[in-house]
């Protein structure tokens, strides 16, 4: 697009006027280049279900009728000649067939996007589209719009309501919470939506990236047994978010998809979930207990970084690995028991967990890397060993507590089982 720096500067300027202070912050996100003159290729962050078919025996909230048109052949993209296109940016996508939404930095606090454009239909509501509109309160989706971006309505933190035309063959709204037409994906549920408690409806297997993301009233989460994955990101940032309840059918807790949910007291993972993602309870700063079902095997990077109330944590056997980070800077932790199972632990697996008095890492543990206890001077560790595996690092102890090894016959500085228990000699 000709004049791409000048185009963001009036986007940058409309937005301001308009509220959407999030535009600040999406200047620096992407780049000029990407957001003016990007081709409009279909990105992996970009939400699409080709299904066919509504969900029975729930009902759609929706508008009828096409919105406004508008198809004189004009060639400016930043549409501010006819009041109904107003703060509204279109970009032809890659192959001219239609319009994508790129940004929206107009003043209404209820936008209804139009189904077409210079005569061509609306067919994307780009990544970023509203992003950081803060006094957007409702949206309404047309029947032309095919795909819409995971960070589409990202920081738009007074939505409530997301509506979408009946005839939209890939999207619908239930209750003002966006979902696939065939209700199986759950997609967006608005970040001003003033509900405190939401029971995530049967017919949904999947909650999408993003999905809760910063919702700022819920205080508690049933995700039901239909469920089977929940997006990275899926509830980062839900600060009074206090009860989650995980439906048995959950294999996939992706990346970050709790993280920074600061009022979240206890989580318990059912036996079906067979992956926890990196950074997956980073940051829940009120979490006092974990228990972990018995079909995980990886605990992933940073899984529970930063968890500060952290006081109880049940590993299973079915573990074979602890990853970088994982419990880093849980300062109350005063015990684990890391199963036999366990083979690898992470750099800085356990950093700054300086309420660790003992610990007992089992024969089976091949590879520890760097600092997996750093900090942890009061840390008493019982290795199994009788001298140090070559797969460990060097520095794995580095800074940490005393390393105790095994022996039925040396005394000092070793130690050996009495009824079960780790005992010096």
């Amino acid at each position: 697009m000709k004049n791409s720096l000048k185009a963001l500067t009036l986007i940058l300027v409309a937005g301001s006027l308009a509220g959407c202070d999030g535009l600040t912050l999406l200047s620096s996100y992407v780049s000029s280049d990407s957001v003016l003159s990007s081709s409009a290729e279909t990105s992996s962050s970009v939400k699409t279900d080709s299904s066919e078919g509504t969900s029975e025996g729930t009902s759609s909230d929706s508008f009828t009728g096409n919105s406004s048109e508008i198809s004189d052949g004009t060639s400016s993209e930043i549409a501010t000649s006819w009041p109904e296109f107003e703060g509204f940016d279109f970009k032809l996508n890659g192959d001219e067939t239609g319009y994508v939404l790129n940004r929206y930095s107009g003043a209404e606090t209820a936008v209804v996007i139009p189904s077409s454009y210079h005569g061509l239909p609306v067919l994307e509501v780009g990544g970023v589209a509203f992003w950081g509109c803060t006094a957007l309160v409702s949206v309404t989706i047309p029947d032309s719009v095919m795909s819409v971006g995971d960070f589409s309505f990202y920081e738009c933190t007074s939505l409530a309501s997301i509506l979408v035309d009946s005839a939209n063959p890939n999207f619908q709204s239930i209750d003002g919470v966006l979902f696939s037409k065939d209700g199986k994906t759950l997609l967006t549920y608005p970040a001003g939506k003033s509900k405190t408690n939401y029971v995530i409806p049967d017919s949904v297997t999947g909650i999408g990236d993003e999905a809760f993301s910063k919702c700022s009233f819920l205080a508690s989460v049933t995700i039901s047994d239909s469920v089977m994955r929940i997006g990275k990101d899926a509830f980062e940032n839900c600060p009074t978010l206090a009860s989650v309840t995980i439906g048995d059918s959950v294999t996939t807790i992706g990346d970050s998809a709790f993280t920074f949910c600061t009022a979240l007291a206890s989580i318990a993972i059912p036996d079906s979930v067979t992956s926890i993602g990196d950074e997956a309870f980073s940051g829940c700063k009120a979490m006092a207990s974990v228990i972990i079902g018995n079909s995980v095997t990886n605990i992933s990077d940073y899984a529970f970084d930063s968890c500060t109330a952290l006081a109880s944590v049940t590993i299973p056997d079915s573990v074979t690995s602890i990853g970088v980070a994982a419990f880093q800077s849980c300062p109350v932790l005063a015990s684990i028991a890391i199963p036999s199972s366990v083979t690898s632990l992470g750099n800085y697996a356990f950093n700054l967990c300086v309420s660790l008095t003992s610990i007992v890492i089992s024969a089976s543990v091949t590879a520890i890397g760097t600092g997996a206890f750093a900090s942890c001077h009061s840390l008493n560790i019982y290795c199994e060993a009788t001298s140090t595996p070559t797969g460990w690092n060097s520095d794995w102890n580095s800074n940490g507590g005393t390393a105790y090894w095994y022996s039925e016959t040396e005394k000092t500085g070793y130690w050996h089982y009495v009824n079960g228990v780790p005992t010096l000699w």
